[in-house]
């Protein structure tokens, strides 16, 4: 039977890669135009499910969180994220989705696809999304992902992610 965690294999690997840019990931926070950003932390990790208000403020509650967490790596141009999606009535409560981007600067990148692990469907963004850094002050705790505390997760993290 297939584990629910199936596909998540990004952790494993390092986080860069021969970068083409010098991307902006400390704490950096990248927002997309329907208003959602996720932060970058220097672990591999991202946080993402907030959302700008109308004012700019951020809205930060979605960070206490053990959900919305990825992981990220970047290699040349090309920025993949994996995570969870959580769903509290599925057999699988959780299970696997990637996304792959391509970096256009070092302070931006398109999102040009999302695989689902769980029903192996792709979609195709065309015209890509583009997502643009803006720096923020705040730095939600990445240790607290679900998975971090997780045996499985623990034994095959790379080196780079610790």
């Amino acid at each position: 039977m297939p584990s629910c965690t199936d596909g998540f294999e990004l952790y494993k690997r390092p986080i860069v890669v021969t970068p083409k840019y010098q991307f902006k990931i400390n704490g950096g926070a990248y927002l997309a135009k329907n208003g959602s950003f996720k932060i970058f932390f220097q672990n591999g990790s991202t946080k993402g499910g907030g959302y700008v208000s109308k004012d700019s403020e951020l809205d930060f509650t979605a960070f206490s969180s053990k959900e919305n967490w990825q992981e990220y790596s970047i290699i040349g141009d090309t920025i993949i994220f994996q995570g969870f999606n959580h769903h509290t009535t599925e057999l699988c409560r959780r299970w696997v989705f990637e996304t792959k981007g391509l970096i256009t600067s070092d302070t931006s990148y398109s999102i040009v696809s999302t695989y689902n692990y769980r029903d192996k469907s792709k979609e195709i963004y065309n015209p890509p999304i583009t997502i643009t850094f803006f720096p923020t002050p705040i730095r939600p705790d990445s240790t607290v992902a679900w998975y971090q505390n997780k045996s499985w997760y623990k034994k095959h993290v790379h080196p780079s992610r610790k």
